[in-house]
């Protein structure tokens, strides 16, 4: 986190292999800033953790609009929030690719990702044994849209609607999109 707060827009934050649970404090191991930048795991995904411990999720970005964030090649695991386990977008519209997502549980809704007022752009990620009660997958709370292409979503589960995703109130387009294994 330390990286990201000291970051200027359009800077490239690359990630050597290894887990990262950020230092304990707060709700989330990243916190995204209001200016564009990326955040790139050397090494891929396999190698790249975000690991939120149960106690906190992956990644929050909370009003950073569509300022051209790329998180890339990262997996974000064990995360645990009321809303967006793996990842919370608030009006933050970042581009995911490379990315896993891989159980995360949100007491409410999103157990991968949560967004609302976003239209985050998903490419090639994997959104696998995410939990929550709507959306165990994804779940867009309101307002925005979402693009999603060549992404794989496996053994969500929702304890009410939408097993790999719950899309309550905005414009989605998948592409090339696997569903297997996900309940509602």
């Amino acid at each position: 986190q330390g990286a990201i707060d000291a970051s200027y827009d359009g800077m490239t934050i690359s990630l050597m292999a290894g887990t990262y649970t950020g230092d304990g404090d707060g709700d989330s191991v990243i916190t995204l800033p209001e200016h564009g930048i990326t955040i790139f795991g050397i090494d891929g995904a396999e190698s790249t953790i975000i690991d939120g411990q149960g106690t906190r999720r992956g990644l929050i970005g909370d009003g950073c609009g569509d300022n051209g964030t790329v998180i890339d090649g990262l997996t974000f695991q064990n995360g645990q929030a009321e809303n967006g386990g793996g990842i919370h977008l608030n009006d933050c519209s970042p581009i995911i690719r490379n990315c896993s997502i891989l159980d995360n549980i949100a007491i409410q809704d999103g157990g991968g990702i949560w967004y609302a007022n976003s239209s985050p752009t998903i490419t090639n990620c994997t959104f696998d044994r995410n939990s929550a009660n709507r959306g165990g997958g994804i779940n867009n709370q309101s307002g925005g849209s979402v693009s999603i292409t060549d992404t794989i979503f496996s053994e969500n589960n929702a304890t009410d609607e939408g097993g790999g995703m719950f899309d309550q109130s905005s414009m989605a387009s998948l592409t090339g999109c696997t569903f297997t294994g996900n309940t509602a």
